[in-house]
């Protein structure tokens, strides 16, 4: 409690910072507040808004401390290593091509690796060597019940969409895969990303 020369009596020190505030407010123009008027000369009312202000500062500073304390240190990426499915290297993740649907956020093979797969790819593809998976000898279509050897194939007729097959092809090449070995890439990842939310309960 402290003594208000204004009111002539004792009040609490947060009926003090209304006035203060009361009185900055008249002193903008904001509205008719001509009874706080003495309020903004008070030195009563200055040294209790100092101190508040002052503990304010020092409540901030401990809480922003404290979030900093809280806040897990950050893995560089630079740091953590695992090793290429390709080669066999322990190297950086930075060294590995960004993957948001593996669990480290990268690919298993490495730049380098890729890099050369790539190459001869196109080196095959150069020299006319054939890229294409082999054929499906057996017509499975046709059979509505497959033998065992076929239970597992899919055969996907593109005639009619040229311009899917054409993406696929042109994905696969990006990625030094066949466009039936590109098309089961991506329908794998959809089903493994499929399971993880399922497991993940969304």
């Amino acid at each position: 409690m402290i003594y208000c020369a204004d009111l002539g009596r004792k009040i609490e020190e947060r009926l003090c910072l209304f006035r203060q505030d009361k009185a900055k407010k008249n002193r903008r123009g904001f509205e008719d507040l001509s009874e706080y008027a003495r309020c903004r000369d008070c030195e009563t009312g200055l040294s209790v808004l100092k101190e508040f202000l002052n503990q304010q500062k020092g409540d901030n500073e401990m809480t922003s401390e404290k979030r900093n304390n809280d806040i897990p240190e950050a893995k560089n990426p630079e740091e953590k290593k695992k090793p290429c499915k390709k080669c066999g290297v322990p190297k950086r993740l930075n060294e590995f091509p960004r993957n948001k649907i593996c669990r480290d956020g990268h690919q298993n093979v490495c730049k380098d690796c890729r890099r050369k797969q790539r190459r001869a790819f196109r080196e095959k593809q150069r020299l006319g060597t054939s890229a294409t998976a082999p054929a499906i000898s057996n017509d499975i279509t046709s059979d509505p019940t497959p033998s065992a050897p076929h239970r597992n194939r899919l055969v996907i007729d593109l005639t009619n969409y040229p311009e899917v097959y054409e993406r696929i092809e042109k994905a696969g090449i990006d990625e030094i895969r066949t466009p039936e070995n590109q098309a089961l890439y991506w329908l794998v990842m959809w089903v493994r990303a499929e399971s993880e939310h399922e497991a993940d309960g969304v």
